[in-house]
């Protein structure tokens, strides 16, 4: 399935019957949805995905509609919640630190609380440790959110392993990034 959460396939009859603006348990191969519910170890987690509003720009989209990737984020972690869902993963292509006219990881992390990790890339940046986003767009502290980024080009392998508490927050981490050609 493809995940993106703030891409609007509707208008397009090239996506019709593959596009749902829904959060699914069993999301069917090679369709398209805001985001997916995964068991991990007998634990839910919640895992959508946003693409960058640059696309328009750099690409023909047609009348595909990039929607506000913050609303849109919004919107899916309350969805994951309101299933029983707490721990939350954001697999981004915004970029880590691209413009903030657009969107990039770093203002996702600190603008939509309950997102525990942001998996991301676009701007190829080479994260060897996860970044951890513990304060909120006016410098509040808030609960982590960890930010990895492995490069580009397939040249890193990127690892995270994560202990949530009761109540879905990331307490403990480590991460890496293991370079392929090793």
């Amino acid at each position: 399935p493809l995940l993106t959460a703030n891409v609007d396939f509707s208008k397009d009859s090239l996506f019709t019957g593959l596009f749902t603006d829904l959060i699914s348990s069993e999301p069917e191969n090679g369709k398209i949805y805001a985001g997916m519910i995964k068991e991990v170890n007998g634990e839910k987690v919640g895992i959508f995905g946003l693409t960058t509003a640059e696309t328009e720009g750099i690409s023909s989209p047609g009348s595909i509609v990039f929607e506000n990737y913050i609303e849109e984020a919004n919107k899916a972690v309350k969805a994951f919640e309101d299933k029983g869902v707490n721990k939350i993963i954001a697999l981004t292509h915004l970029g880590y630190d691209d413009s903030a006219e657009f969107d990039n990881d770093q203002i996702l992390a600190k603008s939509v609380p309950g997102i525990d990790i942001i998996v991301g890339g676009h701007t190829h940046t080479q994260l060897d440790v996860p970044v951890v986003v513990n304060t909120n767009t006016v410098g509040e502290k808030k609960d982590a959110t960890l930010i990895v980024q492995a490069f580009q080009y397939a040249d890193f392998l990127g690892t995270l392993d994560v202990a949530f508490d009761e109540n879905g927050v990331v307490v403990k981490h480590k991460g890496q990034l293991i370079k392929v050609g090793d």
